[in-house]
């Protein structure tokens, strides 16, 4: 392996620099919630019909059979043999070989246990949110809790939903939250509270980034277990 110096990074342009500006996230587009319109064609027109007294005036989506064939293949990706190369083509960056390499490792011996621990900035994250990835599309786990510093935990959401479109929801001060900029959500924890009756708020949300030292109180851990 050579390390260059920057500035002869830079002249041999190895390096590629970000925008100045990030780029703006749309939940508008990220979470389309029109009605796919395809009735006509795979006799869906009772429910169809159905959906449309309830939802109103909501704008509908037309839908070509090519497309939904394609949406078929991807809601059953997790049976196709290339779902792991699926995993490495359909996210924004381009993992170095020692990540794939681990990815493709954790991914064949899966439920083996392991215990990431490269060196600082070789990218334990993702790999990390490789593995995660993979595992969540091809339907190998459903669940997933992450525990780390509560500093970092901000940090861990963006780079999970940017690079690895996974929305974690953050546990803090007895409230979840998937924290973005342009669309912040709650989740209220518990209205049975109301009632008289604590509900167990890590059965709340499939997948939580929590604080590392809270689960370390007496009561979360029976809570966790």
């Amino acid at each position: 392996m050579r390390v260059f110096d920057v500035p002869e990074a830079v002249q041999r342009k190895l390096l590629q620099y970000t925008p100045d500006v990030k780029p703006i996230w749309e939940p508008k587009i990220e979470f389309d919630t029109r009605i796919i319109d395809c009735a006509e064609d795979y006799g869906l027109k009772n429910r169809r019909g159905t959906e449309s007294a309830e939802e109103g005036d909501k704008e509908v989506l037309k839908v070509s059979e090519d497309e939904l064939d394609k949406f078929n293949q991807l809601a059953n990706i997790h049976t196709h043999p290339g779902c792991l190369d699926f995993c490495l083509k359909s996210i924004p960056i381009k993992p170095w070989v020692h990540q794939i390499k681990i990815l493709r490792r954790v991914a064949e011996t899966f439920p083996r246990s392991y215990l990431i621990a490269d060196e600082v900035g070789l990218g334990k994250t993702i790999e990390t949110g490789l593995v995660l990835r993979y595992l969540l599309l091809a339907k190998k786990v459903k669940r997933v809790l992450i525990l780390a510093p509560a500093s970092v935990q901000p940090q861990w959401l963006e780079e999970l939903r940017e690079k690895f479109n996974l929305h974690f929801w953050s546990y803090a001060q007895n409230e979840f939250t998937n924290l973005t900029p342009q669309f912040q959500k709650h989740s209220p924890l518990l209205a049975g509270e109301r009632l008289g009756e604590r509900l167990n708020p890590w059965n709340s949300h499939d997948l939580i980034l929590s604080s590392s030292h809270l689960v370390r109180r007496k009561e979360r851990m029976q809570e966790l277990l």
